[in-house]
């Protein structure tokens, strides 16, 4: 899915990856640390890469984790 917003070239992509049923039962950060693989993997159809800031919303609770 992530790779598909990215063809359209956003500023920012916002992810809240846990569902209603999980909620605070564990922590989404593996979800969005994916998000940020799939996009510094990605490249465009002319060759560049992209610069779309993932913006993983919830369960941060010091920098370290940002």
């Amino acid at each position: 899915m992530v790779s598909g917003l990215l063809e359209t070239n956003p500023a920012v992509i916002t992810i809240h990856a846990r569902t209603r049923k999980k909620c605070h039962l564990f922590s989404s950060l593996g979800t969005c640390e994916r998000a940020v693989e799939i996009r510094d993997s990605f490249v465009d159809s002319s060759g560049k890469k992209s610069e779309t800031l993932i913006f993983g919303n919830g369960d941060v609770v010091d920098l370290d984790e940002c």
